[in-house]
């Protein structure tokens, strides 16, 4: 019988540690409790508005409710519900439960018919996303996350799935050639609270690029200003090839340049595993706008614009590294080549190949 009951694990980088930072988990849980209000929402048929509220009603009769931690583990047994079990139904917070979790399992299989089965509204589709995007696991960070309802498997969500979600999020582009998807990042230099629009200085060009927001972003707005920013949308380009206008913003979110923690690593059917948790400082290049993580000792060397992107490039990298260098036979390298194959080995291992 389907209950309102979910596991929640973390599983970080390091299995001989039995900590976990308490930014991870409070980052996940409000992702996580989110979800749960949006899908209760949904259930009871409310109309989805681009500033989307929930009553104080709604919020104590869904909230999601940690019981103590399993010993020995990062496991939190919740249930969502209120704090008396006469303010909400079982049978509807179970109905809640099933819904979420069965729009998780569908995205991070990247189904996006059965997405638009599922939640047929374009808006609230668009919503859950990018609520489940905030709940994946940072790319870069190490850890993945478990979420288990009472009655079916466990969803797995790893490093990869922002920038899978990311790619499902993207829409098509418009008639207009002159405008196209793209990666602007800038520094915050004006709010406009009444009006929702940020305005950014763009650097390579020194332009003031100006786009609306969405006001369940002001949070990070507010903490990041006069900081750089994010923002992926539609944007038409001046004959100069640089943003000129932001027509339509589809994300915009602050620029992480936390450290990567790199351990296991799966590209293409190889998983790699490091020996030891690498840490890599990204840092951005000189116009701003590329994200790049270098290890010269492993000749790493990545970039992308966003954090998810950047992530991937790392995993084609090392799977490029591993399957040129490391895997070949030393009578066919060069001395240099030799010494790095050496390296990587040092460094890395397999640990499976589909």
């Amino acid at each position: 019988m389907a209950t309102a009951d979910l596991k929640f694990r973390i599983v970080g980088p390091d299995s001989d540690r039995t900590e976990v930072p308490a930014s991870v988990l409070l980052q996940a849980l409000e992702s996580l409790q989110q979800l749960v209000w949006e899908f209760a929402f949904f259930h009871q048929g409310g109309q989805f508005r681009q500033r989307l509220k929930f009553s104080a009603d709604l919020k104590d009769r869904f909230a999601l409710r940690l019981s103590p931690a399993e010993a020995g583990s990062y496991m939190l047994q919740t249930r969502v519900g209120a704090d008396s079990p006469d303010l909400v139904d079982p049978v509807q917070a179970a109905a809640v439960v099933q819904a979420l979790t069965g729009f998780c399992t569908v995205a991070i299989a990247g189904k996006a018919q059965e997405l638009g089965r599922l939640l047929p509204d374009r808006g609230q589709r668009r919503r859950a996303l990018d609520t489940l995007r905030a709940f994946a696991p940072l790319p870069g960070s190490g850890y993945r996350f478990e979420l288990q309802n009472s009655f079916g498997p466990a969803i797995t969500l790893t490093e990869t799935l922002q920038a899978d979600l990311s790619r499902l999020l993207l829409t098509a582009d418009d008639d207009d050639a002159a405008e196209l998807t793209q990666v602007v990042t800038g520094k915050l230099i004006e709010i406009n609270f009444d009006d929702h629009n940020l305005t950014l200085h763009y650097a390579p060009t020194r332009r003031r690029l100006t786009c609306e927001y969405e006001e369940d972003v002001e949070p990070m707005l507010f903490e990041n200003r006069r900081d750089l920013i994010q923002v992926r949308g539609k944007v038409r380009l001046g004959t100069d090839n640089h943003p000129e206008k932001i027509v339509e913003a589809n994300y915009i979110g602050e620029l992480d340049l936390s450290p990567f923690t790199l351990r296991d690593v799966a590209y293409e059917g190889v998983s790699l595993r490091f020996r030891k948790p690498r840490v890599i400082a990204p840092k951005l290049d000189e116009s701003q706008q590329l994200i790049c993580l270098e290890d010269s000792d492993i000749n790493l060397s990545a970039h992308g614009y966003l954090r998810a992107e950047l992530f991937d490039e790392v995993r084609a990298c090392l799977h490029l590294l591993w399957t040129e260098y490391a895997r070949e036979d030393d009578a066919v390298l060069e001395p240099e080549a030799r010494s790095l194959k050496q390296r990587l080995l040092a460094a890395i291992e397999e640990v499976g190949h589909a």
